[in-house]
């Protein structure tokens, strides 16, 4: 899909490719500015969000708190003063209990009820003296009776004076002075008359839960949060689901769902600790929730704020919605300007394509359109001025150069001709020695040659030889060292005395400053006596104790280099079955891929391969040969191979 994609994009007009180019940026960017932002507010949106959370729990808190702490404080303060006296009437009990009332519902308007419960002399709960302030119809009554058994059962009386603390007990239905059944929950404190070593009794008062709860079940909370309140013991005193509230305890519900989560908050209020926990599912929402949960001080009761993810997500999602719906409506005002931007700035360059197009088949009057401004487009249309007429002289240079070429194709190949026809192709038929040469040009004639001719019925001279340079030049002074170096040793002159007259001759004729190295040698085909002089030529390669090896002489310098030189020979004998392989430097200087010469050791090697068994000259130099293909690996071949070897057989 992608590669069709890249290939119709290819296929389109530079219009297009531009266009679409700056408007696929623009989408891009876009997407990745709302990925950072989604990525980047999210986590400060939830952080911001999460702090609102605790602001308003510490609000709701407070204002719980300070209820409580109203009622707990009037009643510390009803005892300090039971415990200043050693007696109190039962008109001051009254009054105390009414002043009592009268003080919180000033303060804190949801308390109904105010009671003092005085022990009877054996300290048992039950025949004590009750008295009770409270209000029915908006008016303040108080009252005392003897109790009888009322007292026995109240957790509001046993726990305080169990414990000596002040104690809310969890939350109950009553019914108050009115008979109106709400929600309650009371508090109480136990006290001592003065001198006293036990307690005479507990001061108590309640408050109507049912107001608190619809204060906070109406109360607008930020990013639509939630509300949830839990007793001391866990008891959801607020929850959105009626099949949860006053029914289960937190704990409860969170092993009904199987919430990790949820079970660590239950732990964390039980401690009386607040926070806040991420959890994928709650009773509240079905999605991730951000659970903030905060203990009440006072009461031992907990504040919950649940938010859904996806809720106070929503002003990310917005933003992203309108980013998108400018960057559409950016994006079709963009296609009509850029559009129209692009075919203005392409309109010259399209011009210059047809031109190009026109160009690449051949078809150079053409003509350029005219140069209207200094810019880019400017800029590349004189470009196409000089690209042209540079154009034009290649063109011409290459006509010219391709008549060279040709010319010096016709050269080579007369060169060619001339170096194979001076090698002799006849290989003499005798009982004294065994002689094969084999020579294989490169693409560019190199000049080497080969020679072999008896000069009388006991000698047999033989020779080769490499001519500096290429083409026809080197061809015809190929030839012409060939017939010098033949002539004089046919007349009959001692080697080295024919080797320096044909320095000599090749000297007064060189204009052309060429030169060539050469191994010549003369044979006694009698007695198997060599003598030989090497004119800066490769050493020869001789077989005289089973093994190849170089014979190292004195070199004498290349022939046609300095006028009256005197060239030494020297002398070997050689024994019957003995070799001597001479060769030029196409041989040891041919190169492999990895641009390697082949070199004298491994010569040496291929030459001394006891695989090969008994070899005649032939096969060893074709032998040979295969090594230097083989090693070459497909390498073009820059110089001449040539190889000769003779075997001596007596």
């Amino acid at each position: 899909m992608f590669y069709k994609f890249i290939n119709f994009f290819k296929n389109r007009s530079l219009v297009f490719k531009l266009s679409a180019s700056i408007l696929l940026t623009i989408l891009i960017g876009s997407l990745l500015l709302s990925s950072f932002i989604s990525n980047y507010s999210k986590p400060l949106l939830k952080e911001q969000v999460i702090s609102e959370a605790y602001k308003s729990l510490g609000e709701v808190n407070h204002n719980i708190a300070q209820g409580a702490d109203i009622a707990e404080q009037t009643l510390v303060n009803t005892a300090r003063i039971l415990e200043l006296k050693n007696n109190v009437s039962n008109k001051d009990l009254e009054v105390l209990a009414q002043a009592g009332l009268e003080s919180i519902t000033e303060q804190y308007g949801h308390f109904y009820e105010f009671f003092i419960y005085i022990l009877p002399k054996h300290n048992e709960l039950s025949n004590g003296i009750f008295y009770y302030s409270y209000i029915k119809n908006g008016k303040m009554h108080t009252l005392s009776w003897k109790e009888t058994g009322f007292a026995k059962n109240r957790e509001w009386l046993n726990y305080a004076l169990k414990t000596g603390k002040i104690h809310w007990t969890e939350p109950y239905m009553a019914e108050d002075p009115n008979g109106d059944k709400l929600l309650s929950s009371s508090v109480s404190v136990p006290f001592k008359f003065k001198n006293s070593t036990t307690w005479d009794g507990v001061i108590g008062t309640s408050g109507n839960l049912d107001a608190m709860r619809d204060w906070l079940t109406n109360y607008k909370f930020e990013a639509n949060g939630k509300y949830l309140l839990t007793s001391a013991k866990g008891l959801y005193l607020i929850h959105p689901d009626k099949n949860i509230e006053f029914k289960k305890t937190i704990s409860e519900l969170a092993n009904d769902i199987n919430s990790k989560q949820l079970k660590y908050v239950a732990k964390q209020v039980k401690n009386g600790k607040g926070g806040f926990v991420t959890m994928p599912k709650s009773s509240v929402h079905n999605g991730e929730v951000v659970f903030v949960y905060s203990p009440i001080p006072k009461t031992n009761w907990s504040s919950y704020l649940v938010y859904s993810s996806e809720n106070f997500y929503k002003p990310v999602k917005h933003f992203q919605l309108i980013l998108l719906s400018v960057t559409v409506f950016g994006i079709l005002l963009l296609i009509i300007f850029i559009n129209w931007i692009c075919k203005y700035t392409t309109n010259p360059i399209v011009k210059l394509s047809h031109v190009a197009e026109k160009y690449g088949k051949g078809e150079f009057e053409t003509e350029l359109p005219p140069i209207e401004s200094n810019d880019e487009v400017g800029i590349l249309t004189q470009a196409f001025y000089t690209m042209r007429d540079n154009l034009l002289n290649l063109l011409k240079i290459q006509k010219e150069n391709a008549k060279e070429e040709q010319k010096r194709a016709s050269e080579l190949e007369i060169a060619k001709k001339i170096q194979a026809s001076v090698l002799p192709i006849n290989f003499p038929d005798t009982s004294h020695f065994d002689i094969y040469a084999s020579m294989k040009p490169a693409k560019e004639v190199g000049g080497d040659f080969y020679d072999f001719f008896f000069i009388d019925e006991n000698h047999f001279a033989f020779l080769i030889a490499d001519v500096s340079g290429k083409g026809i030049p080197a061809a015809l002074f190929m030839m012409n060292a060939k017939s010098l170096l033949k002539s004089n040793l046919l007349s009959g002159y001692p080697l080295d005395v024919a080797v320096n007259k044909t320095n000599n001759e090749l000297c007064a004729t060189n204009d052309a400053g060429m030169f060539l190295t050469a191994f010549i040698a003369i044979l006694n085909t009698a007695t198997g006596e060599l003598e030989y002089v090497n004119a800066g030529h490769n050493p020869p390669a001789v077989k005289l104790n089973n093994e190849f090896e170089y014979i190292k002489s004195d070199s004498n310098l290349v022939l046609s280099a300095i006028e009256n030189y005197e060239y030494k020979s020297a002398k070997i004998f050689l024994k019957p079955g003995n070799n001597i392989l001479i060769y030029t430097d196409g041989v040891t200087e041919s190169q492999n891929t990895n641009e390697e010469f082949y070199g004298e050791e491994k010569l040496l090697k291929v030459l001394n391969d006891k695989d090969k068994g008994s070899q005649n000259t032939k096969e060893i130099i074709k032998n040979t040969e295969a090594d230097i293909k083989d090693f070459s690996n497909g390498a073009s071949q820059f110089d001449d191979i040539t190889i000769l070897d003779l075997k001596y057989l007596g």
